[in-house]
């Protein structure tokens, strides 16, 4: 906590010091804000963050948000992560089938190509209905498979 008070404090130089940026976010992840966009943009720095609080994946570049590798790693330490992601990741058949299967909420935050896509959509429902029985996922399915008889 004194840490956390303290680097929110420091100069922008400080802040900015790579070593001082990876000890800040391992303590508190969502200290990756207040770093510079080129820590923003570090692994490391980020994966340091996320491993801490996995919610701070909102703070990294947008290069590393659509790196598939940096994605399945925060995926796997919170699948809120999804809402945070470029598009690269979000219509990525593999990636957001395990995601569904996982939490089949996850197809809310599925491209339009991937909420089209029938195996997905019935991972998804059949996640739910292992799971949360009364609301219904379909709802973000495409039209076009909400219609669909089979």
């Amino acid at each position: 906590q004194v840490f956390n008070k303290e680097f929110r404090r420091a100069s922008a130089e400080v802040r900015n010091d790579r070593d001082v940026a990876l000890a800040a976010v391992s303590i508190s992840g969502d200290l990756l804000e207040l770093c510079g966009p080129s820590l923003q943009d570090d692994y490391a720095v980020v994966d340091a963050a996320t491993d801490n609080q996995p919610r701070s994946v909102r703070f990294a570049s947008e290069r590393l948000k659509a790196e598939r590798a940096f994605f399945l790693r925060a995926v796997e330490r919170d699948l809120y992560a999804l809402r945070f992601v470029s598009e690269v990741p979000r219509g990525d058949r593999e990636i957001m089938l395990a995601a569904v299967k996982i939490d089949p909420w996850s197809l809310q935050y599925a491209s339009e190509a991937v909420k089209a896509d029938r195996e997905v959509v019935l991972a998804a429902l059949k996640r739910q209905s292992e799971d949360q029985a009364g609301n219904n996922v379909l709802r973000y399915a495409s039209a076009e498979l909400k219609q669909d008889k089979d």
